[in-house]
C-alpha cells in the first residue's frame, strides 16, 4: 500500500489507519449513476463531444444560472437577518416602554419567528378539558395559616422561640431546594428542588438524611420541581419544569395526572384537604387544571382558561377561596374564575407598568395582589369595574421599587402583611394603604417567603438562610 493511497493517514503514534468519511456511499452512488449514464450515451452512438452539458453555451448559462442563484440565496439571507434585527430592535424599544411584563410577548414573537424561517410547525393549544362543577370547598391551605385556630399557648411557645435556635440540619441534596410543603398535623415536611426529586422529613425523627425520596428511573420528574403540596393524609403531589404533575400515594406509588407530552412548565400547585380533595396546576400555557384525588384514582375536574380574547400568559401566581380562584399573569392581570362552572368572571388589569403580578392571596371578600412595581393592590368582589380598590405604595421609597413578592392576611383578614425585593417586611392597613401599619428591615438579603399565624405573627424566610419571627405589635424580630 502507497503512502498516498486514499482514505487512509499516518496519526501522531506513526500507526497507519482509516479515515471516516461520512459522505463516501453518497459519493459512489453519484459516481455510478454517472457511469452508467455515460455507458447508455456510447451505446446510443454519442460522442463525449456532443453531450449537451459540454456544449460551450450550455456551460455558460449553468455557470451564470448558479451565480444568480448563489447570490440570491445571499440577499434572502441578509434581508432576513436584516427583517429579524429591525423587527426585535423595536422590541427592546417596546420592552422599555411597557416594562419586564411584556417580555413573554417578545419571546413569542421570536418563537414564531423562528417557527417561520425553519418551517416549523406553530405547539398546539390545550386541549380543552371537562366542564361542569368543580364544587366548593374550604379554605383550609390557602396562602396563609392566618384562619387556624391557634390557643394562646401554642401563640405563647412561638413568641418564646425555638428551644434550640440551630434547628436539626437535615442535608436533603446538594441542589437548590425550589419549594415546599407541611402536612396539616405538622409532623411531614416534603421539599422538592433543582435534582428532579422531593425529600420528605419525619418532623419527629429528623436525621441527617432524608426518611424517604419521590423520585426514580421510571417515576416522577425529568426537571426542577417547582411546587409540593400535601393532599390530605400522607399523599404528596408534585409538579416540575418538565409539565409533570405526579400525586405520590407513598414513596413508590406515583400516579402522573398530567404528562410532560407536549406540557408546559407548571409553575404553581395548591391542595385542599377538604372534601373533595382538590389539586390545582397552572403554568406557562395560562391554563389551571382541577383534579379531584380524594377517590382510589384522581380525575380531572375543571379546566381553567382564559378564553373570549383575553390572550394567554404565563401563570405566577393562585389564591382560591370557596367560591372563586384567582390567578395572577406575567401580564399583571388577575383572571378570577367562578369555580362552579370553571368561566372566567373578572378580568382584572392594572396599568402596564406594574409588572408581573407575582403574589395573590385572599382577605376576606378581597383580592390581594403584589407586583413588580412594589404596589401592593385590593380587588373587591362586589366592586363592578376592573381597578383596584385601594393601591399601597408598600415597597417604593426614595432609592426605587422592590418586587412585592408575597402577601397573607393577618388580624383575621383586617390587615395584609407583605415582603418584597427592598429587604422589608410591611403591615398593611387597606383603610389607609398609603403608608405602611410597620416596616420591618431586619432581613440582610432578598425575603423569599412569607406565612402568617395566629392573626399576630408574621414568618419570613430569606436568601441567607434567615428565618424570622415577629409579632406585628412588635418593633423587634421575636
Amino acid at each position: 500500500m502507497s503512502e498516498q493511497a486514499e482514505g487512509w493517514h499516518t496519526d501522531a503514534s506513526g500507526l497507519r489507519v482509516k479515515k471516516w468519511d461520512p459522505h463516501r456511499e453518497t459519493r459512489r452512488r453519484g459516481y455510478e449513476r454517472q457511469l452508467q449514464q455515460h455507458q447508455v450515451r456510447r451505446l446510443e452512438g454519442a460522442t463525449p463531444s456532443s453531450y449537451a452539458s459540454n456544449q460551450p453555451g450550455t456551460l455558460a448559462a449553468r455557470g451564470a444560472a448558479a451565480r444568480a442563484k448563489a447570490q440570491q440565496s445571499r440577499d434572502a439571507r441578509v434581508g432576513r437577518a436584516k427583517k429579524f434585527n429591525d423587527r426585535h430592535a423595536e422590541a427592546l424599544v417596546r420592552r422599555q416602554k411597557q416594562g419586564a411584563a411584556a417580555s413573554h410577548r417578545e419571546n413569542d414573537r421570536y418563537m414564531a419567528d423562528f417557527r417561520d424561517a425553519y418551517g416549523l410547525a406553530a405547539p398546539a393549544e390545550p386541549a380543552g378539558g371537562p366542564r361542569g362543577a368543580a364544587c366548593a370547598f374550604s379554605r383550609a391551605r390557602v396562602a396563609s395559616w392566618g384562619d387556624r385556630e391557634v390557643d394562646a399557648a401554642a401563640a405563647d411557645a412561638f413568641r418564646r422561640g425555638p428551644r434550640d435556635p440551630r434547628g436539626a440540619l437535615v442535608d436533603c441534596s446538594d441542589r437548590p431546594l425550589l419549594a415546599m410543603s407541611v402536612s396539616d398535623d405538622g409532623a411531614d415536611v416534603v421539599a422538592g428542588g433543582a435534582d428532579h426529586a422531593a425529600h420528605g422529613v419525619d418532623v419527629a425523627r429528623a436525621g441527617a438524611k432524608p426518611q424517604r425520596q419521590y423520585h426514580g428511573k421510571a417515576r416522577g420528574h425529568h426537571e426542577w420541581v417547582t411546587g409540593v403540596a400535601h393532599c390530605g393524609g400522607r399523599s404528596v403531589a408534585t409538579c416540575g419544569a418538565d409539565g409533570r404533575l405526579c400525586l405520590w400515594r407513598s414513596p413508590h406509588a406515583c400516579e402522573e395526572l398530567v404528562t410532560a407530552d407536549g406540557a408546559a412548565s407548571l409553575s404553581v400547585l395548591l391542595a385542599d384537604a377538604a372534601r373533595p380533595q382538590l389539586l390545582l396546576a397552572a403554568g406557562y400555557d395560562g391554563t389551571a387544571r382541577l383534579f379531584d384525588v380524594g377517590g382510589r384514582r384522581a380525575r380531572e375536574a375543571g379546566r381553567l382558561a382564559p378564553g373570549g380574547g383575553a390572550g394567554r400568559a404565563p401563570v405566577l401566581c393562585a389564591a382560591w377561596d370557596r367560591e372563586a380562584c384567582g390567578l395572577g399573569d406575567r401580564d399583571g392581570r388577575v383572571l378570577v374564575y367562578d369555580l362552579g362552572t370553571c368561566t372566567r368572571t373578572r378580568l382584572l388589569r392594572p396599568h402596564e407598568e406594574a409588572g408581573h403580578c407575582v403574589a395573590l392571596c385572599a382577605v376576606g371578600d378581597r383580592l390581594v395582589s403584589g407586583h413588580q412595581d412594589g404596589r401592593v393592590r385590593g380587588w373587591d368582589a362586589r366592586d363592578r369595574d376592573d381597578r383596584p380598590a385601594w393601591t399601597a405604595p408598600a415597597h417604593r421609597g426614595r432609592a426605587g421599587a422592590g418586587a412585592a413578592s408575597c402577601v397573607a392576611a393577618l388580624a383575621g383578614d383586617a390587615l395584609v402583611a407583605t415582603c418584597g425585593a427592598d429587604r422589608r417586611v410591611c403591615v398593611v392597613d387597606p383603610r389607609a394603604p398609603d403608608a405602611p401599619v410597620h416596616a420591618f428591615r431586619e432581613h440582610r438579603d432578598f425575603p423569599y417567603c412569607l406565612a402568617t399565624l395566629g392573626g399576630d405573627l408574621i414568618f419570613t424566610g430569606a436568601g441567607d438562610g434567615a428565618l424570622l419571627c415577629r409579632d406585628r405589635c412588635r418593633t423587634q424580630p421575636i
